[in-house]
């Protein structure tokens, strides 16, 4: 683990019993929504529920209606992050947004400007090899297909440094405003082999992609975490972490392709 105040994840925090699933496939799924927590659930304020974790100078969009916001509820808090549909029933996120063993997982799409719909989650499982910042993803399984979204695609190849991107979140903006899915464009740099600021060994971004933001250009923040970067219409990054304010030495995310083997293992 990093010490604290070293690292970055780009989730946020506001304010179990949790039972493996198991399959002849050895998926590690993680049940949720028993009678109990589910209670809990139902009982949240419609407020919470609401304040979804923006780009840090981003730009409001209706795009992108597989582009989610997460409420994962844990025994003693909520978290509030971002992610992406990849198949009717699947959405691929950040595993440190669900690290702390949640009760309950609510996500929100829009599939047209003017409608939400909302998700309950029934089970969740983090990447075997996730060691922040390294294979932070996890999958979330939904309680029923979503019908009216096209998932995105997987990207078939790392982008390289200088690639442009599109990074999407529901989490805050450079007002400190969360709820609002915002859009930005960054470019790709090479990631550093390690940052002693930030507190990453060496090798901890070897599967990953980086930028690094000025303080006046479009950027990732907390509740963003899990939320795509996109090159095209393919999702080649789940955001991760960065500099704690946000926009300064450097973001980045876990790159996809590495990874496909196991994510496409889940698909459904």
């Amino acid at each position: 683990m990093l010490e604290e105040g070293k690292r970055l994840p780009m989730r946020l925090l506001l304010l179990a019993l949790v039972t493996t699933v198991g399959s002849a496939s050895a998926a590690d799924w993680h049940a949720l929504a028993g009678p109990a927590s589910r209670a809990v659930s139902q009982a949240r304020s419609e407020s919470a529920t609401a304040a979804i974790p923006q780009i840090i100078n981003g730009v409001p969009t209706s795009q992108y209606p597989a582009v989610t916001g997460l409420t994962i509820w844990n025994p003693n808090d909520v978290v509030l992050c971002s992610g992406t549909l990849v198949s009717p029933s699947v959405i691929l996120t950040a595993a440190h947004c669900v690290a702390d063993g949640p009760v309950a997982i609510d996500a929100v799409l829009f599939p047209t400007p003017t409608t939400r719909a909302t998700y309950a989650a029934v089970a969740y499982e983090i990447h075997p090899e996730f060691n922040f910042p390294d294979a932070d993803l996890a999958m979330i399984l939904l309680e029923a297909p979503v019908v009216d979204v096209t998932p995105i695609a997987l990207v078939g190849q790392a982008p390289r440094p200088r690639t442009l991107g599109t990074i999407v979140g529901y989490g805050q903006d450079g007002t400190g405003l969360v709820g609002l899915k915002e859009m930005g464009v960054v470019r790709l740099k090479r990631c550093p082999r390690r940052v002693p600021a930030l507190g990453l060994r060496r090798g901890a971004l070897a599967r990953a992609i980086c930028w690094r933001a000025r303080p006046w250009q479009q950027d990732t923040c907390h509740g963003d975490s899990g939320g795509p970067f996109l090159v095209g219409n393919t999702l080649a990054g789940v955001t991760s972490g960065g500099d704690p304010n946000c926009s300064g030495s450097l973001s980045w995310d876990t790159s996809v392709a590495p990874f496909l083997p196991w994510i496409l293992s889940r698909l459904v």
